[in-house]
C-alpha cells in the first residue's frame, strides 16, 4: 500500500495491521527456511549439480565490494531499508 494511505489509518488499525504483518512475515520466513533447506538437499542428493560455498574471506570480499553500490543505492532506496535489511539478515558492516 501507499503510504499516504497509510499514513491515512487511524493508529488502532495500523498497529493491528503491522502486527499481522510481523507475525505473516515470521511465517512466510520460516516456511522459506524449511523449502530452502529441504530444496538444497534434494539437489545436493541427485548428484548433478556442484554447490559452491564461498570461504569468508570470499564472503568478505564481496560484502567489500557491494558496499559502496549500498551507500550509492541508499540516497534512493533510503538508507534505512539498508539497515531493516542488514539487521534481518545479521549482517555486521566490517
Amino acid at each position: 500500500m501507499s503510504k499516504p494511505f497509510w499514513d491515512g489509518l487511524p493508529p488502532d488499525i495500523r498497529s493491528v495491521l503491522d502486527q499481522a504483518m510481523q507475525r505473516t512475515t515470521a511465517y512466510a520466513n520460516e516456511i522459506a527456511e524449511e523449502e530452502n533447506f529441504v530444496a538444497l538437499a534434494k539437489i545436493r542428493a541427485a548428484g548433478t549439480t556442484e554447490v559452491y560455498e564461498p570461504t569468508s574471506l570470499e564472503r568478505d570480499a564481496l560484502i567489500n565490494a557491494l558496499l559502496p553500490v549500498h551507500k550509492e543505492m541508499a540516497d534512493r532506496m533510503g538508507a534505512k531499508t539498508f539497515e531493516a535489511v542488514y539487521q534481518a539478515a545479521g549482517f555486521r558492516q566490517p
